[in-house]
């Protein structure tokens, strides 16, 4: 079909301003080839409706057509081409738009997938664990650091330690709870050992086998704070009395000893024979009352010690129903024995050494 020409008007395009399509005279004769004129879209108007848009030959050549007659109105095709006028604004639309008038726009690229935010292990946890494990990288930090200096050497890691010292407060190892009875105080003493006390390599050479008695008591001297009491002083004085009360060869000769060497250093010494101080008492006196008790013991069948076979004395020190806390100077070193063990061992001979 042939394009209208723009000298062609209807009675409802009176109003309107000429056509852009009228003849310039600018505009040279179109070539053998007809060209495809690039429309203005809008909605439909109700303006001039052009039929086609495509032109055939110029527009120089175009005679003005005879006016026709007046046609019933038609709807407006969607597809058609509306030519405004300055009285007239796409946007003063006269009637509602259908969404036929609507263009849908194809997607052209992909949807964007949606992104998912992840955490890091760092920050999946509270803040308080978070807390946690920034603590642990700084101690694991330092051990670092501090290992590689400490292998390292130098004076330089030895003052950085030394900065270090005077920034954390020192705090004391804690010290053991010290005994707060007699019995608890006293420490044992092996008379087979050349730094015991002797006062010579001789005199250990010749004593140290039958030294018992007076390990025992340079034992309770200690515990009762005699402390300048040695056992070589001890065998001194006992094998000086005459008759000597004690011997190499048969060590302790009299039980009177205790009672004559304790005086020497204004203690007492009871003693007591036959079981006539019981195992209760016993374990009253160095349990409740926290006195140390001299035992006698001998080992005539070989059961438990064979060695103290010829007679052996040990130090109490505490216990209860089931047997007796010992301090021994013997190389056995016995520190415990049950009651069996000392209804066994026991010759019934026992010694109490207390303040005179």
């Amino acid at each position: 079909m042939r394009q209208r020409s723009d000298s062609y008007q209807d009675d409802d395009s009176l109003n309107h301003q000429p056509s852009p399509f009228a003849t310039n005279p600018h505009v040279s004769r179109l070539g053998s080839r007809p060209h495809n004129v690039a429309p203005r879209l809008s909605l439909p108007q109700h303006s001039a409706i052009v039929d086609s848009t495509r032109a055939e030959e110029s527009l120089e050549e175009k005679e003005p057509q005879p006016a026709r007659k007046q046609k019933r109105a038609t709807k407006p095709s969607t597809r058609a081409i509306a030519v405004h006028t300055t009285a007239t604004s796409p946007l003063g639309f006269s009637e509602p738009v259908s969404p036929a008038d609507l263009q849908l726009i194809p997607r052209t690229s992909p949807a964007v997938p949606a992104s998912r935010i992840t955490q890091s292990w760092f920050h999946k946890s509270s803040p308080r664990m978070t807390i946690i494990k920034l603590l642990l990288i700084v101690v694991v930090v330092f051990s670092v650091l501090a290992a590689t200096f400490a292998t390292a050497g130098g004076g330089e890691v030895a003052s950085f330690f030394k900065a270090l010292e005077s920034v954390i407060p020192y705090s004391a190892p804690a010290q053991p709870a010290a005994p707060t009875t007699v019995a608890q105080r006293v420490r044992a003493i092996t008379q087979a050992d050349i730094n015991a006390g002797y006062d010579s390599r001789e005199q250990h050479d010749i004593w140290w086998n039958s030294s018992c008695s007076a390990a025992a008591m340079t034992e309770i001297l200690h515990a009762w704070g005699v402390q300048d009491v040695t056992i070589g002083q001890l065998i001194d004085v006992m094998s000086a009395h005459n008759p000597p009360y004690i011997t190499p060869w048969g060590g302790l000769m009299s039980q009177n000893a205790w009672p004559y060497m304790m005086s020497n250093f204004h203690m007492k010494a009871v003693v007591y024979n036959n079981r006539s101080m019981s195992y209760v008492d016993i374990v009253h006196m160095t349990r409740d009352q926290g006195i140390p008790v001299v035992l006698g013991v001998r080992d005539t069948g070989e059961r438990y010690y064979p060695a103290l076979d010829v007679g052996h004395f040990l130090v109490v020190v505490g216990g209860d129903g089931s047997g007796l806390r010992i301090v021994d100077s013997s190389l056995y070193r016995i520190t415990y024995l049950s009651y069996e063990q000392v209804d066994y061992l026991w010759t019934g001979f026992t010694v109490v050494i207390t303040p005179a």
